[in-house]
């Protein structure tokens, strides 16, 4: 109890240093994503779409592999000829960025796969909204002094459990959200019986 109560004291002097650091980090961290405009309005082949994915996202984590996984879960429509159009690069864009947050489950109910390019586009839209303003939500809280360097290990460990920490009670929220949702329902386990 001592080193929670000892968390809560040291937490907002470090929360400034945090906010300023996330300012500084904002352009290489928040994924740059396009506004739908400008998605490429040709379709492409695989190996163009996860390089022009990685390069939205700011990662090299997208590979063929899992956008096949995408289309057999049935989480985005499947390309036509092998090519994959702008309301495919929405899909994908999407997926990646709330996978990390919650399952592809509740990914399938959140975007439903029969959309036509408009609603698609809309929902596009809204999301990427959704994403700057938080990203600027999280960027804008930070008071206006120069970022400090974190006094040492112990700092930096700070920040990394309070960003961890405010990651975890927002996927929690999402995932209450989820529970209390009429459209989602959350999977049943299976269980097998294995022969010993």
């Amino acid at each position: 109890m001592r080193y929670f109560i000892l968390f809560l004291l040291i937490l907002p002097s470090v929360y400034g240093k945090i906010l300023k650091e996330v300012i500084e980090l904002q352009e290489n961290t928040f994924a740059d994503l396009p506004p739908w405009e400008s998605l490429v309005p040709i379709d492409l082949y695989m190996d163009q779409v996860v390089a022009l994915v990685n390069k939205y996202l700011r990662t090299n984590e997208v590979t063929p592999m899992m956008i096949n996984n995408y289309v057999k879960l049935k989480v985005m429509p499947a390309p036509i000829k092998k090519k994959y159009s702008r309301v495919s690069l929405a899909y994908i864009i999407m997926i990646c960025t709330l996978k990390a947050s919650i399952p592809m489950t509740a990914i399938q109910y959140i975007i439903p796969i029969d959309l036509d390019e408009q609603a698609v586009k809309d929902l596009y839209g809204r999301f990427l909204g959704m994403y700057e303003s938080t990203a600027a939500d999280i960027a804008g809280k930070a008071p206006g002094a120069a970022p400090e360097e974190p006094d040492g290990d112990d700092e930096t460990r700070m920040r990394i459990m309070h960003c961890a920490l405010t990651s975890g009670i927002y996927k929690s929220l999402a995932g209450q959200l989820l529970e209390k949702s009429s459209f989602y329902e959350k999977p049943k386990r299976q269980h097998t019986s294995r022969n010993v």
